[in-house]
């Protein structure tokens, strides 16, 4: 893939050197992306609003180590599918049981409705694969399972996309898949969250808290990081099923 063009290279130098306005800049031009893969793992909207603000403020945070050589997207989007797996994997821990009813919303494409109708394992690994083309190898090391596993789970989510969307053939799958938009707009303005987050890392002078309700709070963040260490795994998912 081609490196990124001598505008978005500028706004990320910026960026680097604390300029949040050309972050701002970065922000506009990939939110779309970032949203769309936080939907399509999480299948949860308001979910998808605070892990893309997440997934930013991690990038604002460590803009340093963006590669010159590789474009912007591409890291953006690996910070994007392991804090949205990160996630899906603290709700399996905290043993949330709750169902949703499938997310519905004015202007979603057909195609990201029906994703939403496969089960969780089934359309994580068709996202990866299908649509942000990750290598099976890949996939199997996101999700600490074996390719097999990945190459099971990818064919039984093609099938159901297949049965519901009456489509005979893998290479009409493909063609379907074409078709599924690579952003997805978030209804409100995110950066605005977003930016929040960020005041409150650049005044932390505005948030202090009491040395009693910090220490409390230091406690919980060395179990969280602990816990945060370990690998999120598709077994969490079949495990919470038995």
């Amino acid at each position: 893939m081609a490196q990124d063009n001598k505008i978005i290279q500028s706004l990320i130098e910026s960026s680097r050197n604390g300029n949040i306005n050309a972050f701002e800049q970065l922000f506009n031009m990939h939110v779309g992306f970032v949203y769309a893969i936080s939907f399509r793992i999480l299948a949860d909207f308001e979910e998808a609003n605070e892990i893309t603000c997440k997934i930013f403020l991690e990038a604002w945070k460590t803009i340093s180590m963006v590669r010159r050589d590789s474009p912007f997207i591409l890291w953006l989007k690996a910070i994007a599918v392991y804090t949205s797996l990160q996630r899906l994997r603290e709700k399996v821990k905290s043993k949330s049981d709750t169902i949703n009813s499938k997310p519905n919303r004015k202007g979603l494409s057909f195609i990201d409705q029906e994703l939403l109708s496969l089960p969780e394992p089934e359309r994580i690994v068709f996202v990866l694969s299908e649509i942000e083309r990750y290598k099976r190898e890949e996939i199997s090391d996101f999700l600490s399972i074996s390719e097999e596993e990945v190459n099971k789970l990818l064919v039984k989510g093609r099938e159901i996309i297949m049965e519901t969307l009456v489509i005979k053939s893998l290479e009409a799958l493909e063609r379907t898949v074409k078709q599924i938009p690579e952003t997805i707009d978030p209804l409100e303005n995110l950066y605005i969250r977003f930016i929040d987050q960020v005041s409150k890392i650049i005044n932390p002078v505005n948030n202090v808290k009491s040395e009693s309700e910090q220490s409390k709070n230091n406690k919980g963040e060395n179990k969280k990081s602990k816990q945060d260490k370990k690998r999120f795994s598709l077994k969490d998912f079949f495990k919470k099923k038995e």
